[in-house]
């Protein structure tokens, strides 16, 4: 509790290859992030085979989060809570994830941010079951990043997404020349939503967004 301003302030921190690891019922109070997945990825390995479960994270910065060398992770059925001011309630960086069933409430700037930065492909990537409730700004967020290549294998699935300050689903390339191919939004339910309920955006020339399929989302905007 309450280490958001001491040091890291991370209640669970993955480090530098850790595999096969179990992180269930914790609660964490104003801790800076829950569960933190990082360290040095070319010495050691990456962070794999990880399951976050069942927990609660109250008054984060980033309830919880990944850095690049993250690779199948399951982040399922959490709480997940900002403190005022500050960042995003589950972030990814990583490859090959499944981010379902969390229930996250006013996250400071989005509820779900995927921002892959991994060297070479992303792929099979799933965001489904999520309600997600009065984000400032995005309700889920996908944007590349850094040195990440092109990813394939976005799916975004029968989430809630509940008045967010601005878009309710993004897709976008970033600032660096990679595809994204072969995502599917579907069965999404956004609320309440005051600019786009779903944007797709290629940021510069020599970017593709193809194979994208949009089906049975329901969206209302705050003028109904």
């Amino acid at each position: 509790t309450n280490s958001n301003d001491t040091g890291y302030g991370y209640g669970v921190a993955l480090w530098d290859c850790c595999q096969f690891v179990s992180v269930t019922n914790c609660t964490g109070i104003d801790t800076r992030h829950l569960v933190t997945g990082g360290g040095n990825t070319g010495a050691y390995g990456r962070n794999r085979f990880v399951s976050v479960i069942g927990n609660h994270a109250y008054g984060s910065d980033e309830g919880i989060d990944s850095h690049s060398n993250g690779q199948f992770w399951t982040i399922a059925n959490n709480t997940v809570s900002c403190r005022a001011g500050a960042g995003d309630a589950i972030t990814w960086q990583g490859s090959e994830v499944s981010i379902t069933g969390n229930q996250i409430a006013g996250a400071y700037n989005y509820g779900i941010l995927i921002e892959p930065r991994w060297e070479t492909d992303v792929n099979g990537i799933v965001v489904s079951g999520n309600t997600i409730k009065d984000s400032r700004l995005f309700g889920i967020y996908c944007i590349m990043s850094g040195a990440a290549g092109d990813l394939r294998g976005l799916v975004i699935s029968a989430n809630h997404v509940l008045s967010p300050g601005q878009h309710g689903i993004i897709v976008r390339n970033g600032g660096v020349t990679r595809n994204i191919e072969d995502v599917a939004i579907t069965g999404n339910v956004i609320r309440s939503v005051s600019t786009n309920g779903i944007y797709l955006l290629a940021d510069k020339a020599g970017q593709s967004i193809d194979g994208f399929t949009i089906s049975g989302n329901v969206i209302d905007t705050e003028a109904g």
